[in-house]
């Protein structure tokens, strides 16, 4: 019951309410974050969401893409995460569940301070438990078109994680506006699962040290974020923020610019 009630404050406060929608002005450029945040518990064994806020205020972000992110679960006191991740940085929240979860519901997040026009949930082929991508189109007063964003999570075997690449491609195969999709993709940059996403898709490179994963001591790059077409955009900067403690990833950063 907890769950459908944070559904409906969803539907209500964000879709019904025009006061919630701020825009860019006139500003095209996108500071776009991809944080795991594990939910919410840190390095240090510490459940702490407040400080997974301090990270993302930190960053100053448009859009952020996250994952492992707890619904009304009793591990994280029942506190539905995105609802308050939203309030603390005061953006709008999406929240999509892969599947309910010790007593209420486990998935991914997009926190983002561009108007929110649609909202959809696609199936992603499952492991052994469901799982699921959630798209967002935004569109901004200034902008020509929307554009379409999609927050993910993949896993387990690197034979799953293909066909869950190959669903995404489907998915957006037929768009032609401005696609953007960033979350935990769990597969190394020298992988077959990117090296098939690079075919479509542009793969920033990273600044400095490109590990995402242990946040202590990354040494794993398997978060990202992608976009197509290129012709759309312009990358500004593309980094590892160093942040050891809060998840056991660290957040990645895109700074966009829309063309």
């Amino acid at each position: 019951m907890r769950l459908w009630i944070a559904t409906l404050w969803f539907v209500i406060s964000v879709i019904g309410n025009p006061a919630m929608a701020t825009s860019l002005a006139d500003d095209s450029t996108l500071v776009v974050v991809s944080y795991n945040i594990k939910a919410a518990r840190g390095m240090d064994g510490q459940l702490n969401l407040r400080r997974t806020a301090d990270v993302i205020n930190r960053l100053n972000p448009d859009i952020v893409f996250l994952q492992e992110v707890d619904s009304m679960t009793h591990r994280t006191e029942e506190v539905d995460q995105m609802m308050k991740l939203g309030e603390w940085t005061n953006m709008k929240p999406v929240f999509g569940a892969h599947r309910p979860y010790d007593g209420g519901a486990y998935g991914n997040g997009i926190l983002t301070n561009i108007p929110i026009k649609k909202q959809q949930i696609h199936q992603l082929p499952m492991t052994a438990k469901p799982l699921t991508a959630l798209s967002v189109q935004l569109l901004n007063k200034d902008w020509e078109s929307p554009i379409w964003i999609t927050g993910i999570h993949l896993y387990m075997t690197a034979e799953q994680r293909m066909a869950q690449a190959k669903k995404l491609n489907k998915i957006h195969q037929d768009y032609i506006v401005p696609v953007i999709i960033g979350g935990d993709f769990n597969s190394t940059a020298d992988s077959q699962v990117m090296r098939y996403l690079s075919e479509q898709w542009q793969i920033p490179a990273k600044k400095g040290n490109s590990g995402t994963y242990p946040a202590d001591d990354p040494v794993k790059e398997i978060d990202y974020i992608i976009f197509k077409p290129n012709k759309y955009f312009k990358v500004l900067e593309s980094y590892v923020a160093e942040t050891p403690l809060a998840s056991d990833h660290r957040p990645y950063v895109l700074k966009l610019k829309l063309k």
